[in-house]
């Protein structure tokens, strides 16, 4: 049996077909070969995560999964966010602010957002994901070494919504302007059923 790809080590200098963005691209804001083996998300002005055109997306793939990135904060700036998404008919995220000098995890899951400071160049953000139209079944963690990994907000559902299903993405934004680069050393995704690519941990 065969299956889409999802995992993706951003070694090639092309993008891989399972990705899509969420609005059209533009191409100075985003690279695979400004540091080869990174995705770099350069942030575009955005006032919501439904809002940032630079949002890279896959569909969710099976009844369950998971999917994990490593994102590197050493070239971000005050007023960027970055990270992990699920979109559908609810838009929700997890990954890195820039605040004042300093960088915090953060989740905003139905606009309610919750945040730690942490301290680092670099840090791994996953999503188990159940999709479900009434019991929330997903659930976001993040990890300094990509081994101990902690729950950071609510559990939340991913419906279906605006003609298409869930999907889960990558993204960086800017809520006052351009400015800061994310880059993603890798992204895996591990779903039940038939799958290419490694488990996320």
């Amino acid at each position: 049996m065969t299956a889409p790809q999802t995992s993706d080590e951003f070694s090639d200098p092309r993008l891989g077909l399972q990705w899509a963005w969420n609005h059209n691209p533009v191409p100075e804001a985003w690279s695979l070969t400004t540091e080869p083996g990174f995705l770099s998300l350069t942030s575009l002005p955005a006032g919501s995560l439904r809002e940032a055109k630079n949002t890279l997306t896959q569909k969710v793939m099976g009844a369950r999964g998971e999917a994990a990135t490593l994102l590197l904060t050493g070239e971000m700036e005050n007023g960027q966010k970055a990270g992990l998404c699920m979109i559908g008919r609810e838009y929700s995220q997890i990954g890195v602010m820039k605040e004042n000098d300093k960088l915090f995890v953060f989740t905003e899951i139905n606009d309610t957002i919750t945040s730690l400071p942490v301290r680092g160049s670099q840090i791994c953000l996953k999503v188990i994901h159940a999709p479900g139209e009434m019991i929330p079944g997903n659930q976001y963690y993040y990890s300094r070494d990509n081994k101990e990994f902690h729950p950071l907000g609510p559990k939340f559902t991913a419906t279906f919504g605006n003609w298409k299903g869930p999907k889960i993405g990558l993204f960086s934004y800017h809520a006052e302007g351009n400015g800061g680069t994310a880059r993603f050393d890798w992204f895996r995704y591990l779903y039940d059923g038939p799958k290419n690519g490694e488990h996320p941990q």
